[in-house]
C-alpha cells in the first residue's frame, strides 16, 4: 500500500525543488516521487532525534 500526500508548499519552493530534483535523478520517471521521498525520511531522521534527545532530556529532569 502507498499512503498519499496532497499539500500546497510555496511557489518559490516548489521550483526550485522540481529543478534541484530532476537535475539529481536526471529527470527520469518518477524523479519527484523518490526526491519527496528522500526528502522526507531526511526530515523524520532528523526530528525523531531530537525528539529522542527531547525526551531523555525531559525524563532525566524529571528524576532529578
Amino acid at each position: 500500500m502507498m499512503g498519499q500526500l496532497n499539500l500546497k508548499i510555496d511557489d518559490e519552493l516548489e521550483r526550485e525543488f522540481r529543478k534541484v530534483a530532476a537535475e539529481r535523478f536526471e529527470a527520469k520517471k518518477g524523479f519527484l516521487k523518490k526526491a519527496v521521498e528522500e526528502a522526507l525520511w531526511e526530515w523524520v531522521k532528523k526530528n525523531k532525534r531530537e525528539g529522542d534527545y527531547a525526551e531523555r532530556l525531559h525524563t532525566h529532569e524529571r528524576n532529578h
